[in-house]
């Protein structure tokens, strides 16, 4: 979708980036390979997009699970649909990103301190680091591939080193500091409880490797550690737990969250993503306390007010599908048939949203000012087609709400590019 029209508001540029889960042929080749599943004249269009992505490859950098070599890989394991397809490009593409893992983390060590030099993030969130590429291998390290199993061990190491305290201005803090505002402008450092770039996606993998038998020095610890911390730090407010999108130095330091902060329930930042974490990490840890807070914390959003959620659109990343897929995937997984009816009625929302105009069905809302999102922040419709951020993404939750066993019985769920599976 390259019309001049449809671009990102703030900076003009093309919304089609040809070699990404979120607007590119990985993400529609992971739609159609799930749709094959249910129906084989569709494998034909799922190869289509695969070898499409793998034409991009060529050109498009890679970097995690979203951008270039990770993407190609997730896009062919979901099209892979008979035993043995396409088994030596997947085996290609994920020793290709097993060494550049152990590349990164060697560059990251060799910085010390100066991990990245624009957002510390990009070494360890979901959609560039070591959380979201991690998911990606952790199937070969459980088989005991020996690629596999060596870089996610060191990731596992790496994230774990993420939680021990750093010292900022004289205080000793929690290692997930941000030094700068949100976004890459100076400013004030931050906190992020959230999914996309915040500790909650290193919590997320961090608790699925140990779910899946992959355990390193001091992981338990770090779950553990980073678990209680978002306990800690959530809004109780009229009986509804939520997280902030962020905390500041000073309110890290003085453990008081303002209940009037605002918040979400999206999964990128606020109480969905943050809740998926945390759910992860009773199962793997055995905590009731934890599961029973992150689900608690979604039923009390789902019973809310939908004003209160926040969500900009219908995507996964910072609207409605987000919200609904990972409430269907802890309804399938704590057996609650209380949050179950409750996703239920999110189901006719999303449906209510299809526009037949947009040419995707679903449309994209993206801010149209340069700031971090705040209730009255200004939105524009664009039309994306992949995973993340489009259409793909939505069909894909509509999927699983159909056919749940898409989720639930699978050793890579179309759901791991977001930590829910």
């Amino acid at each position: 979708m390259q019309r001049a029209a449809n671009a990102d508001p703030l900076t003009a540029a093309s919304l089609w980036e040809p070699c990404t889960l979120s607007r590119g042929f990985p993400g529609t080749a992971v739609l159609f390979g799930w749709l094959s599943r249910i129906d084989d004249r569709w494998r034909k269009v799922a190869h289509e997009h695969l070898e499409a992505s793998v034409g991009a490859l060529r050109a498009a950098p890679s970097l995690g699970l979203y951008y270039g070599t990770g993407a190609v890989a997730f896009a062919a394991r979901t099209a892979a649909v008979q035993p043995g397809d396409y088994a030596t490009l997947v085996q290609r593409l994920e020793a290709a990103v097993a060494r550049d893992v152990l590349r990164r983390l060697t560059a990251m060590d060799e910085r010390g301190p100066s991990l990245a030099t624009t957002s510390p993030w990009q070494g360890y969130d979901v959609i560039t680091g070591m959380a979201g590429v991690g998911r990606l291998l952790l199937e070969g390290a459980v088989r005991q591939d020996h690629d596999h199993l060596l870089a996610v061990t060191q990731i596992c190491h790496y994230l774990v080193g993420l939680t021990r305290n750093v010292a900022v201005e004289g205080h000793q803090v929690p290692g997930w500091w941000v030094p700068h505002a949100p976004g890459v402008t100076p400013g004030d450092g931050h906190f992020s409880p959230g999914m996309a770039h915040g500790v909650a996606g290193p919590l997320a993998f961090l608790a699925l490797a140990l779910k899946r038998g992959i355990e390193v020095a001091g992981h338990r610890e770090a779950v553990d550690r980073v678990a209680s911390w978002l306990c800690a730090r959530r809004i109780i407010h009229q009986g509804r737990t939520s997280w902030p999108l962020r905390l500041s130095l000073t309110e890290e330091l003085s453990g008081a969250v303002n209940e009037a902060t605002a918040t979400r329930a999206a999964w990128c930042y606020g109480t969905a993503g943050t809740a998926l974490a945390l759910y992860w990490a009773g199962r793997a840890l055995g905590r009731g306390d934890f599961t029973d807070i992150a689900v608690q914390a979604l039923l009390a959003a789902l019973r809310s007010s939908p004003k209160t959620w926040n969500l900009e659109g219908v995507s996964l990343c910072h609207g409605l599908a987000g919200l609904l897929v990972i409430s269907l995937r802890i309804s399938l997984e704590a057996d609650r048939e209380e949050l179950r009816n409750a996703v239920g009625e999110l189901l006719p929302r999303l449906l209510d949203s299809f526009d037949e105009e947009a040419p995707f069905g679903y449309r994209h809302q993206m801010a149209g000012v340069n700031q971090p999102w705040s209730v009255d922040r200004p939105t524009a419709d664009v039309n994306i087609c992949g995973v993340l951020e489009g259409a793909a993404g939505v069909a894909l939750t509509l999927l699983g709400w159909v056919m749940p066993s898409m989720l639930k019985d699978e050793p890579l769920p179309w759901d791991a590019v977001l930590l829910a599976g």
